[in-house]
């Protein structure tokens, strides 16, 4: 699993280190370090080198950020989630592949 995040990085690693995420993480990919953000497909060719490369169909970004999670994720050709943890009404254009409200839902997706 890839972590990645927009943000600067003295911001996010402490906050993800105090979440106590990071060791769930092969890599964690902060926009800060690499010079480009979600969802510019530069940061999207990055995260996807840093995973040898896969198989795209099997890659699912997880996100709640419309515009900038699932439209980046979808551009690139991967399959996206997002995690609308309020309920919010999506009437934009970028619809992702799944949607949830509780992590706990994801067991649903990726058990499949």
């Amino acid at each position: 699993m890839v972590l990645v995040t927009n943000g600067l990085s003295e911001v996010q690693r402490p906050r993800l280190a105090n979440a106590g995420l990071t060791e769930y993480f092969e890599h964690i990919i902060i926009s800060d370090e690499i010079s480009s953000a979600k969802p510019q497909q530069a940061f999207f060719d990055y995260c996807h080198n840093k995973m040898n490369y896969p198989d795209k169909g099997r890659v699912l970004v997880i996100g709640d950020t419309l515009k900038s999670d699932i439209r980046g994720a979808r551009a690139f050709g991967y399959k996206s989630c997002w995690f609308n943890h309020d309920g919010l009404n999506n009437e934009g254009t970028d619809q992702p592949d799944y949607e949830i409200r509780k992590l706990e839902e994801l067991l649903r997706i990726v058990l499949v």
